[in-house]
């Protein structure tokens, strides 16, 4: 019986490199695809990827060769026998190729969609920049934001060591600066455009009339929204859509509900491995694997095995007790309350210290341990006692796997 959790990662833009489809140019299933999509599109995606054409660093480009390559690596996996996942997570532009993949919109109607979308978002005034701010909390990235007192936007939340902003060129070598005197470090975007800013809204507003027209079933698995973080509804997944746009693309918080699902395993299906990256330092006790790294057949049977068949250790489960307290609501605002779950969490922490240093290896101890500690910090939140119950029966059985 396999009783590994997997998500789906699917990469945005900025992962494009040139020669991104030579690891699978003999395939068969991967090349249908290229081909299906190069007649769609009007230009040959095999041949700009793998020739010295920088058109693939173009917005308008660079989103349908994006969705293209994740759906072709997507199905030469499941081709080759790799398990439908759990649930599936994609980043900006990514969003729409997990879609795609879980078949709540057709490859076609999806490369139309993201080619629309593309060509929108290159309109968009120039002149700005987009810069990777590492090792600043939110809290005092925040503050230096409101000290510069300059339009400084926010566009991803990727985790809790690393947030993107958004602003004027001018504005952004100030911002730079600043960073580094207190501590942090930046990266600089290849984009002259603001990204999931208010500046956006008009885009959104022009790409609400194509995906309006669209029609979405309902996915073969869950898919979060970047805009909420949370699984999508149907009924509103065309609103999100439009709202990732110009709304900030909130990853860590979708790192909070995959960790809240008990997802053990994540495998990116696109250019390179930003996300699998990304996902480590959201949560380091996935295994994370980038299908971009299995290049042949033999590897990628390798992959398909490693996440069919490796088992849940105790470390996992007793991790996954830490994310449920993470990552359910905090309903209870009293100061006591707080000071006890935090005293709590502790002592799953130090549990979770010891088992990584073979200190603490009686099995049965743990268990009672930890769920009742889990029970207690649960209850100090005030979580509604249904879920509360999911959580607990969740986590017991995952102990005596």
């Amino acid at each position: 019986m396999n009783n590994i959790k997997i998500a789906a990662l699917f990469p945005g833009q900025g992962s494009q490199y040139l020669g991104m489809c030579d690891k699978f140019e003999d395939n068969k299933c991967v090349n249908t695809i290229l081909e299906q999509a190069s007649n769609k599109l009007g230009f040959d995606i095999k041949k700009m990827c793998n020739e010295e054409n920088k058109d693939i660093f173009k917005t308008e480009y660079a989103q349908p060769i994006l969705l293209t390559v994740s759906y072709a690596m997507y199905k030469l996996y499941r081709e080759l026998g790799g398990e439908l996942p759990d649930i599936a997570l994609g980043h900006s532009l990514g969003e729409f190729s997990a879609l795609t993949c879980a078949e709540c919109i057709s490859f076609e109607e999806g490369l139309e969609l993201v080619s629309i979308r593309g060509k929108l978002m290159s309109t968009v005034v120039k002149g700005y920049g987009m810069t990777a701010v590492v090792n600043v909390s939110y809290e005092n990235l925040e503050k230096l934001i409101r000290k510069m007192d300059e339009k400084i936007y926010i566009s991803n939340y990727n985790s809790p060591n690393q947030i993107v902003i958004s602003a004027k060129e001018d504005i952004i070598e100030k911002f730079e600066k600043e960073i580094e005197i207190i501590g942090g470090r930046t990266k600089r975007l290849k984009t002259s455009q603001p990204f999931h800013t208010e500046i956006m809204q008009d885009v959104a507003i022009r790409f609400k009339e194509y995906i309006n027209e669209c029609k979405f079933s309902i996915p073969k698995f869950h898919v979060i929204s970047n805009v909420t973080g949370e699984v999508h509804k149907l009924e509103l997944i065309k609103t999100r859509l439009i709202q990732q746009i110009y709304k900030p693309v909130n990853f860590t918080q979708c790192m909070r509900t995959l960790r809240r699902r008990g997802i053990d395993n994540t495998i990116e299906f696109g250019a390179g491995n930003i996300l699998t990256k990304i996902a480590i330092q959201n949560c380091n006790e996935l295994s994370a694997y980038s299908m971009d790294e299995y290049a042949d057949k033999n590897q990628l049977n390798e992959l398909i095995k490693i996440n069919s068949n490796k088992p849940l250790s105790l470390l996992n489960t007793v991790n996954l007790c830490l994310a449920e307290i993470i990552g359910t609501k905090f309903n209870n605002y009293m100061v006591e309350p707080q000071r006890q779950l935090n005293d709590n969490y502790k002592k799953l922490e130090l549990i979770r210290n010891n088992i990584e240093e073979s200190k603490c290896l009686n099995h049965e101890d743990i268990e009672e341990k930890c769920t009742w500690l889990l029970k207690k910090c649960l209850m100090l939140k005030n979580v509604p006692m249904e879920e509360q119950n999911n959580i607990l029966t969740k986590i017991s059985l995952l102990f005596n796997i």
